[in-house]
């Protein structure tokens, strides 16, 4: 159902911009993803997370509306996490998979050999699975990060997670007339990453558990039928 409401999505925005001039094209970027907690449990100590690199990689369609204005949305694997201290030298890295699709909203005036542009969006991200390591005193533990509900008395190493990240995108790219794209931007997220709880009546504990995903993005894409 999730994966059918971002396609719908990613149809629209094409549809909507069906009469403007398109182009489209491969992108790769790379993200600085970090966590950040934004309320804690009663008792418990805040969480303090640091970046990590992650990749992206993907497609770009941008609608020329006019001369200075452009939608332009994309679709793109990409992944977030981040490392967070256990205490005791002991760390924790995880890394989540997503499909994600931005639609940013362009605008921008000719400088030099292309357009200086800003934008701004939101973007839809769903969640497809992830991996995590703990590692400390010589030791070290691995498991698989579900986008699932947190089931009742769970055991073994998996731990789980909100599927859903929706997010705003902000940033600035440089467009050249031939076609090359050159992005960076910044990704705040909007939703928990704390998983929803197969028992509801345990859905109150998740309201005070709270870590939303940002990043800091850089990507380069190659749009063609961008020429002038």
């Amino acid at each position: 159902m999730k994966k059918t409401f971002l396609s719908f999505l990613f149809v629209a925005a094409v549809s909507s911009a069906s009469f403007a001039q398109v182009s489209f094209g491969p992108k790769l970027g790379l993200g600085i993803s970090t966590l950040k907690q934004t309320k804690t449990p009663d008792g418990q100590t805040t969480t303090t997370y640091s970046s990590i690199l992650t990749p992206q990689v993907g497609v770009v369609l941008n609608a020329q509306i006019t001369d200075n204005f452009a939608i332009r949305p994309e679709l793109l694997y990409l992944q977030r996490g981040a490392k967070s201290d256990l205490g005791g030298g002991a760390t924790l890295t995880t890394r989540a998979s997503y499909v994600e699709l931005p639609i940013n909203l362009v605008g921008g005036f000719q400088a030099g050999p292309g357009k200086l542009e800003l934008f701004v969006g939101p973007s839809f991200g769903l969640a497809l699975g992830g991996h995590y390591k703990a590692e400390g005193n010589g030791n070290s533990v691995e498991g698989s990060i579900k986008p699932k509900k947190q089931p009742e008395g769970a055991t073994g190493n998996d731990i789980y997670m909100n599927p859903l990240n929706v997010s705003l995108n902000i940033g600035v790219d440089y467009k050249f007339d031939n076609g090359l794209l050159i992005q960076a931007g910044y990704n705040l997220g909007f939703s928990n990453s704390t998983p929803h709880y197969a028992n509801s009546d345990q859905e109150s504990n998740r309201n005070k558990d709270v870590t939303k995903a940002s990043s800091i993005n850089f990507g380069v894409a190659y749009l063609f039928g961008g020429k002038k």
